[in-house]
This record gives structure tokens, sequence and C-alpha cells, in this order.
């Protein structure tokens, strides 16, 4: 008999603004849309301790709401993650201030902004760039 693979996506300092929120009532819509259970298929955590988690033998990705200050606990867990090889998306508030944003194990990794093509948070009338990724290139 085959074992159920469940699905983990973890979340990272975007409680405080209900980002984290938005992500995981979309991600179960969207589980649900791929004709898996939102609540037997797929794992939801935010902020959690990842020394706990099982990362080798359940798929996992993490996204991580970057910002200008931080929680260094939350660093750290994404750090963790990102050497036992888990897929880390970086959203941050404004991609020209990428590496101000992440801590220096998301410096390669491209990110993208919080709000594409919208108005970023606090500044009337300017608008982010339609999902132009940061590039560890640039």
């Amino acid at each position: 008999m085959l074992t159920q693979t469940r699905y983990q996506v973890f979340a990272f300092g975007g409680s405080h603004d209900g980002r984290t929120a938005i992500l995981f009532e979309t991600l179960r819509l969207r589980t649900t849309e791929l004709g898996l259970s939102s609540t037997n298929d797929l794992i939801l955590a935010e902020d959690p301790d990842v020394a706990l988690i099982d990362t080798a033998r359940t798929p996992t990705a993490s996204v991580f709401f970057g910002g200008a200050s931080r929680r260094l606990q939350i660093d750290d867990a994404v750090t963790a993650l990102r050497r036992r090889g888990v897929f880390v998306l970086p959203v941050v508030p404004d991609i020209a201030k990428y590496k101000s944003y992440v801590p220096s194990s998301l410096l390669g990794i491209n990110g993208i902004p919080a709000n594409p093509g919208g108005s970023s948070p606090g500044e009337k009338g300017r608008t982010t760039p339609p999902l132009v990724p940061y590039s560890a290139n640039s």
C-alpha cells in the first residue's frame, strides 16, 4: 500500500499584514481545484520551528516575506531550510532594495515584489514594475 504524500508550505514574516493568510487561503483553493484535499494533502505553517520539520521525505516549499526589520529567528529558519535544499521564494516590498530585505542566505535567489503592478504600501501614486524578479546577477 502506498503512503499518502502530503505537501508542506511554510510562510515566514507575513503574518503582521495578512499576507500569510492570503497565501494560505489561495493555496487551499488551488489545491482543491487540483483534486487534492486542502486538509489531508497540504500542511501549511506560519513561522514554524524548522528543526522539528521533516523536509527529507515530504515535498516542501516556503515563502519568505522580507522587510527592512525582521526577526533574526525568521532569517535563521529560512537559512536552515536553504541549507537543506528547500525552495524559498523571497517576496519583498521593493525589488530595488532587495538586498536590504532578505538575509544573506537568500541573496543569490530571484525574488518578486509583494505588490507587482500595484501601489507599494505607504507610497501613494508609486507603482512597482510587474513581476520583475530580482536577479543575483544584477
